[in-house]
């Protein structure tokens, strides 16, 4: 959402628990599309500056459980930007990943025209999956400064109508599988009930 009266807020959370059964699973999506269009009439170009903060927390685990004997926990978040020129389709996309180098990308055409993307804060990694087999297991993705800064600058952009677009996925899922010796069992049963 855009306004006009201070920052914007979003909380994104899924989480499940296997206390019986065999599987569990949640997902949270948000997913925003604004269109905008830039005019310039004097030098033809503009420049985008999106500045946001993040607190992310993920966790896989399985815990001390006497009954689990095989499967999985899975959680998963991917958070991605796209800013699209409506006219040829050529986009900026950028995913954070949490590292040094610049993770956003700008297609040929836009960078023919002269489009640059450059990451100005990307200190964690909003596109991250964990996964744990084991019993007991737990891996986490944290980070303890809490709130950190996000950022992009876009320079380079031509006069016309552009679409920006924020994808961002948050999911969990628990599995757990039968012993191939029970299968085995089950199997002999229904066999038993065919007969």
């Amino acid at each position: 959402e855009l306004t006009l009266d201070g920052p914007t807020n979003t909380r994104q959370i899924a989480e499940s628990e296997l206390q019986g059964g065999s599987s569990a699973r949640a997902n949270a999506e948000i997913t925003s599309t604004t269109g905008f269009t830039f005019r310039f009439f004097v030098t033809g170009t503009g420049e985008l500056k999106l500045d946001f903060e993040a607190d992310t927390f993920l966790r896989a685990a399985i815990g001390n459980d006497g009954t689990f004997e095989n499967g999985n926990a899975q959680a998963n978040m991917n958070a991605s930007f796209s800013l699209t020129q409506d006219t040829t389709g050529d986009a900026i996309t950028w995913a954070p990943q949490g590292s040094a180098g610049n993770d956003c990308t700008v297609d040929a055409g836009l960078a023919g025209a002269g489009v640059v993307c450059n990451e100005t804060s990307d200190s964690q990694d909003l596109n991250r999956n964990l996964s744990v087999s084991s019993n007991p297991s737990d891996a986490q993705y944290s980070t303890a400064a809490g709130f950190t800064l996000f950022g992009i600058d876009i320079t380079g952009l031509t006069s016309g109508a552009w679409t920006f677009a924020l994808n961002s996925v948050t999911s969990t899922s628990v599995r757990r599988v039968p012993e191939p010796g029970i299968l085995a069992l089950l199997g002999i049963g229904l066999i038993g009930i065919g007969a």
